[in-house]
């Protein structure tokens, strides 16, 4: 979707151009959407197993400090966090220390609570459950960027 000063001006498919022919005026500005999805991509050799969460060109990871239900778990254990891709959705974008984050969130299981990816614990927000935030990966304090 384009909009121009923030009236819709076209709604392109990718592949396609769209030309704009107008006369500019000072402050005149234009706005470009892009459809970004969610992605899982699997894991290679060392991360075999295991899968990165992508949105557009942007890969995701877990920050403890932005995470109050890893209070309890060991960081040893982060890698063994099941997560649950159908779960994923965008998160407001937030300002943490002077940052602009741009955040998803995703439920998961703490490690040890489940074994096998196509079980699905029968109790929502059991004690097992983890509500998880995910901000991009160049943020400083990102410690895990594959999941379960």
């Amino acid at each position: 979707m384009i909009t121009i000063n923030e009236n819709p001006a076209a709604s392109v498919r990718g592949g396609d151009f769209y030309e704009m022919n107008r006369v500019w005026k000072s402050g005149d500005a234009i706005r470009i959407k892009f459809p970004v999805r969610w992605r899982i991509v699997e894991g290679r050799k060392w991360q075999s197993g295991t899968c990165a969460i992508l949105r557009g060109p942007v890969v995701y990871c877990l920050n403890p400090d932005h995470n109050p239900d890893l209070k309890n778990i060991s960081p040893q254990l982060y890698h063994r966090i099941v997560i649950n891709p159908d779960t994923l959705k965008v998160a407001e974008s937030k300002i943490m220390d002077g940052i602009v984050y741009h955040a998803g969130v995703v439920e998961g299981w703490r490690p040890g609570s489940i074994q096998d990816r196509s079980l699905k614990p029968s109790r929502k927000g059991g004690q097992n459950q983890l509500n998880l935030i995910l901000t991009e990966f160049a943020d400083p304090g990102g410690v895990r960027t594959f999941f379960r």
